[in-house]
């Protein structure tokens, strides 16, 4: 009687494993309803944002309404590999050029601000580099996530900022109905007494933020910014 090839046989049930397990790979790739990953702050080169920001301090007049539209003009390739996205505003005096440009990148489980730029600025003035690249959210965002960023931010003025996801939310705004992780930072330049909750909505990025001059103040927020349009919007 012949003795069966146990060599042979356990190479064929690896095989049918293998097969198995690839073919279950193909299928979630393919499959049209598989979950993406969750991306609360999203670059791609074109896309862009329009934003309105109501200032109750800015004027002794009353408040102050202003407009503003961010885009992401271009990405850049360092000599160490990092992938640097260019977020830029339109001059509204010059246009076709830029009132500011923001560099930021995002290496795995974080967005990080590395540099501010005001072209139209004196050259002295003109821009300031985060020392530390300043980590502006964890990404994605979960319920009790919390990061603390210490360094030099504007124009190299000391800065302290500590942040901390504390609920996941529905937020209603011009551009739409969204839900939202609401993250709440106290920081400033050296004493945090400066409050701002943001409101990030995965795969459309900040839709609503609120700045309070003084956390401990029971005053409204000092300055409210809303989303009004996004160039990627599913139009209803």
């Amino acid at each position: 009687m012949k003795k069966p090839n146990h060599n042979a046989f356990t190479k064929l049930v690896f095989f049918f494993a293998l097969l198995l397990v690839l073919s279950g790979t193909v299928i979630a790739c393919l499959n049209p309803l598989a979950s993406p990953i969750p991306d609360y702050f999203p670059l791609r080169v074109g896309d862009w944002w329009q934003y309105q920001t109501v200032d109750v301090e800015g004027s002794v007049y009353g408040p102050v309404t202003s407009k503003y539209k961010l885009s992401v003009v271009s990405q850049e390739r360092q000599t160490d590999g990092t992938l640097l996205y260019i977020i830029g505003t339109p001059s509204i005096d010059k246009p076709g050029e830029l009132f500011w440009r923001e560099w930021y990148s995002k290496p795995a489980g974080q967005v990080l601000a590395h540099r501010n730029e005001y072209p139209q600025w004196s050259k002295e003035n003109r821009g300031f580099s985060f020392e530390p690249p300043r980590i502006v959210l964890k990404n994605p965002l979960q319920p009790g996530d919390s990061w603390v960023w210490v360094g030099k931010g504007f124009f190299g003025a000391p800065t302290y900022e500590s942040s901390k996801v504390v609920a996941s939310e529905t937020v209603v705004v011009p551009a739409g109905k969204f839900l939202a992780m609401k993250v709440e930072m106290l920081g400033g330049t050296l004493i945090p007494n400066q409050k701002t909750i943001s409101w990030y909505a995965s795969g459309v990025g900040l839709v609503k933020s609120e700045e309070y001059s003084n956390y401990k103040s029971s005053r409204p927020a000092a300055r409210t910014t809303e989303l009004q349009d996004y160039s990627f919007r599913t139009k209803t």
